[in-house]
């Protein structure tokens, strides 16, 4: 019999395995005495030849379970058992109640009420409200908050009328009307025309408003706050085209009516109300007036010559039997009928205007006259004309005198020793009064004892031969005079200043050039080359500016 078991040692180092013997019959299993503690594992042994299996021990206890495994498939169904006895019949129950729907209420708030006979718990209204499709104003919603039209995805909402789609708010937040997509890029709102309606976007006002109104209100965008661009084929299509309708006159050129209005602000250099660009091609600029057929001008013009010029006028009377009259045949210059034309009339302030050449200054050509000077007239170089000669015109100048002189001039005979010469009427309305002014020459033409002047006056004068002659020479006599009223002439003392000419090539400034001109100004009693005071800036109507 076993005795107890003791207590496991250390495990020694496995030896080398014998051969297996033969398997004796296993005898009966004793009682398993207490486990002792478990030594440390030794290093594994080389595997011996596997000995025949042992018996099978007693079952264990049984060991944590495992992982669910992958279901199997369904097996066939089984047959189907007998059906059960039928249950007893419960008691009947009273009767429910009888209702019958009638016509529903649409309410003007947008919900719909669902009526019925008494007795059914009707009428019952719905949560949600809904657009009224009206057939007339008394019919639509009567909201009694802000409403909402539109969807709450990611989709259009077209409008259709006639079951044709004739606009819609995009996804994006644009509408269009005509269309249902952009045009152009950018484009918020959008009016696209067609056959049957050729205005895409007018805009009407009876009040003290404008039909449409843009305004750029921030930013640095090069865009205007009405855009109009032109890309027709119509010769006298225009991008932005104002037309004033009303037989209204203005009440002065502050408040002239107008077919189109342009205003800048009073305040900042390099602004203008109106703004024009072109003349790339020959007879076109950058702006153009035109006065029903009469008198034309442009600003910035590109002439048919190759000149470019910042202001050029010019009228349609070349052409024969207009209003404005036609001109000789073969003449540039003569009107043989009625003509109102004139090509350039300026009225200024203290300062008429001035013309500044590079090389040439101003030429002036006319029929009548080619210049008329209502005033003393200032030259700084002598008075060229040009006499038509066989070859070249030939120059000839105009003399130059202390006094503003008058002259005449003529021949006459001696008649026994004397004559008397008489003024012309011409000669004598034009000279002063004053004997003391006349100068007289007398020239002899022949042999004498010589000749003086005995007497003179405003009217005439006495020749007469020296040593009480009584010859019959014929002689010559040239008499001046002081212009009548100009005895005495007195002149501005800034024109004759020798800086004069200095200034006013100042004064004639090309304002191109970032170089300030020169200033030039009328203080009440005299011109003033100094800075003027500042200007008072310009009032604008409260009519013209949109408030805010």
């Amino acid at each position: 019999m076993n005795g107890a078991a003791g207590p496991i040692g250390a495990t020694g180092p496995a030896g080398a395995n014998g051969i297996d013997g033969v398997n004796g019959a296993a005898g009966p299993a004793g009682p398993a005495g207490p486990a002792g503690p478990i030594g440390a594992t030794g290093p594994a042994g080389a595997n011996g030849i596997d000995g025949v299996n042992g018996a099978v021990g007693a079952t264990g206890p049984a060991g944590p379970a495992g992982a669910n495994g992958i279901d199997g498939l369904n097996g066939a169904a089984g047959p189907a058992g007998p059906a059960g006895p039928a249950g007893p019949i419960g008691a009947t129950g009273p009767a429910g109640p009888t209702w019958t729907l009638t016509t529903p209420t649409v309410n003007p708030t947008g919900t719909v009420t669902i009526n019925a006979t008494a007795g059914s718990g009707a009428p019952v209204s719905t949560v949600g409200q809904f657009w009224i499709a009206s057939p007339n104003a008394a019919g639509t919603n009567a909201l009694t908050a802000t409403g909402f039209l539109g969807t709450s995805t990611n989709q259009h909402m077209d409008l259709v009328s006639n079951n044709i789609v004739r606009g819609r708010l995009s996804n994006l937040g644009e509408f269009f009307i005509g269309a249902t997509t952009t045009v152009l890029p950018g484009d918020l709102m959008n009016g696209v025309g067609n056959a049957t309606f050729p205005w895409a976007v007018n805009g009407y006002s009876a009040f003290n408003g404008s039909g449409v109104y843009g305004q750029v209100s921030a930013g640095t965008t090069n865009f205007a706050g009405v855009q109009g661009e032109y890309n027709g084929t119509s010769a006298t299509g225009a991008g932005v085209r104002g037309i004033y309708l009303t037989g209204t006159a203005g009440t002065g050129f502050g408040a002239a009516t107008t077919g189109v209005t342009g205003t800048a602000t009073s305040v900042g250099s390099y602004k203008f109300g109106v703004y024009g660009s072109g003349g790339s091609s020959i007879r076109s600029g950058g702006v153009l007036g035109y006065d029903y057929g009469y008198a034309t001008g442009g600003l910035g013009y590109f002439a048919s010559n190759g000149l470019d010029y910042s202001v050029y006028g010019f009228g349609q009377a070349y052409f024969n039997g207009i209003a404005g009259g036609k001109l000789t045949p073969g003449s540039s210059t003569v009107a043989l009928e009625q003509n109102t034309h004139v090509g350039l009339g300026i009225y200024g302030g203290f300062m008429g205007g001035w013309v500044k050449g590079l090389v040439y200054g101003t030429m002036l050509s006319g029929d009548r006259y080619g210049l008329y000077v209502d005033g003393t007239t200032y030259m700084n170089e002598p008075l060229v004309q040009l006499v038509e000669t066989a070859g070249d015109r030939q120059p000839v100048y105009g003399t130059s005198a202390m006094k503003i002189e008058i002259s005449d001039r003529g021949k006459s005979t001696l008649s026994n020793g004397t004559m008397y010469i008489a003024f012309t009427p011409e000669f004598k309305n034009t000279i002063s009064t004053d004997p003391n002014e006349l100068t007289i020459t007398i020239s002899p033409m022949g042999n004498s004892n010589g000749l003086f002047i005995e007497s003179y006056d405003e009217n005439g004068f006495t020749v007469r031969e020296n040593n009480n002659g009584n010859s019959s020479v014929q002689f010559n006599w040239i008499a001046i005079g002081t212009r009548k009223d100009y005895e005495t002439v007195e002149h501005s003392s800034e024109i004759i200043a020798n800086d004069f000419d200095q200034k006013m090539n100042g004064v004639m400034h090309n304002d191109a050039n970032p170089v300030n001109g020169q200033p030039i100004w009328w203080d009440g009693n005299d011109i003033r080359f100094d800075a003027a005071p500042p200007k008072q800036p310009a009032s604008i109507p409260a009519s013209a500016v949109r408030q805010q």
